[in-house]
């Protein structure tokens, strides 16, 4: 395949063994910024560095980077995985699925970068009268992790969209998003544009299919 694989299969669709509320500790870059400290730029993800432990976190470091100033912070895996999906854990590259009581939703991207999809997330979307699904000036899909974040993301500013949505005139359907990946190349999500396929093809059941 035309791509450089984030991360070997075996860390793929890690699950973290806690629950949502379990702090664990991030690293802070010590420079003025206050930016999560992170491995920039593999293949279109930035790998955050987190870990259960500020030991763990430290040791984990330490095998990427040397002579770098940082603070530590502990924070919660809902604040983390709400932004990050890809992850140094326990000193490896990770593509994180969630953890013991939470899968995650957000679909494909957020202001750190890509998210880590997996390919049977299930993607809601909005559908006009017509059954015509509901796109962006450039032909992506409007869509979000739930129907509950699309109304959030799609219709918070646009008040005759979102009655048309209460009044049962506009209809939220639910996909996984494999199966949209069929007809849109492209998604608007949350905010931001991704790429369908190209992601897609970083997931483990892309990936396993193919022997790659």
């Amino acid at each position: 395949m035309a791509f450089e694989s984030p991360c070997s299969l075996e860390y793929m669709d890690t699950v973290i063994p806690f629950n949502l509320d379990h702090l664990g500790w991030i690293a802070i870059q010590d420079n003025g910024s206050q930016d999560v400290m992170c491995v920039e730029g593999h293949n279109g993800y930035s790998f955050v560095f987190y870990d259960d432990t500020e030991e763990l976190l430290r040791e984990s470091i330490k095998s990427y980077v040397t002579d770098v100033n940082y603070l530590v912070k502990r924070v919660s895996l809902l604040e983390i995985l709400h932004s990050w999906r890809a992850m140094v854990y326990k000193g490896e590259r990770q593509l994180i699925m969630g953890c013991k009581n939470y899968l995650c939703d957000t679909a494909l991207s957020s202001p750190a970068g890509m998210l880590y999809p997996h390919a049977f997330n299930l993607i809601s979307y909005l559908v006009d009268a017509s059954g015509n699904a509901l796109t962006d000036e450039w032909g992506s899909l409007i869509c979000a992790g739930s129907p509950t974040r699309l109304i959030q993301s799609a219709c918070y500013d646009k008040n005759e969209l979102l009655l048309s949505v209460y009044g049962n005139k506009t209809q939220i359907k639910t996909e996984p998003l494999i199966f949209i990946a069929k007809h849109y190349k492209s998604v608007f999500c949350e905010g931001f544009t991704c790429n369908v396929p190209l992601a897609l093809a970083h997931s483990y059941h892309a990936r396993n299919s193919k022997n790659v």
